[in-house]
């Protein structure tokens, strides 16, 4: 009874998150995001350092990931409907929760590992001396977009 609780746990925790996730990016072409898209622009040119010729690179590469998020959400948005319909018909058994949860994890762990792998991408750009700083200083970025709008250091 406990493990069925907390795979139900798992569940809700993994489709709030996809939820969030697949918000975020049907939001894609407004301006919060622009917004998002914007510091990340000026943090690498006035933070580390970008000339214009890294920051046309990194638009392509920022353009290509975009295009494989909105992807993989469309995907994930697809597989999430068919976990639940399964979930359904095989009745919320526990085998069918862990099933379900293994499938939604997958979809969110892709999700993620692309996210890393675009920042892996972008710090490929950095000459030697930018990757040092980028490495150092990147946390900071992430740091000001989370506390929602307070520019602190």
């Amino acid at each position: 009874m406990k493990r069925s609780k907390m795979l139900i746990l798992i569940i809700v925790v993994l489709l709030i998150a996809n939820i969030a996730t697949l918000a975020m990016l049907y939001n894609a072409d407004k301006k919060p995001m622009q917004r998002s898209g914007s510091r990340m622009k000026e943090y690498l040119m006035k933070e580390v350092g970008f000339d214009q010729k890294q920051m046309d690179i990194y638009d392509s590469t920022y353009k290509l990931h975009q295009d494989i998020m909105k992807g993989l959400m469309k995907d994930s948005r697809k597989g999430i409907n068919e976990v639940y319909q399964q979930l359904t018909v095989d009745g919320f058994t526990d085998s069918a929760l862990d099933v379900a949860a293994q499938k939604l994890s997958n979809k969110q762990l892709e999700a993620q590992r692309m996210m890393l792998k675009h920042l892996g991408d972008v710090r490929s750009i950095c000459n030697a001396q930018q990757v040092q700083h980028f490495d150092t200083t990147l946390y900071k970025m992430f740091q000001k977009r989370s506390r929602k709008g307070k520019q602190r250091d």
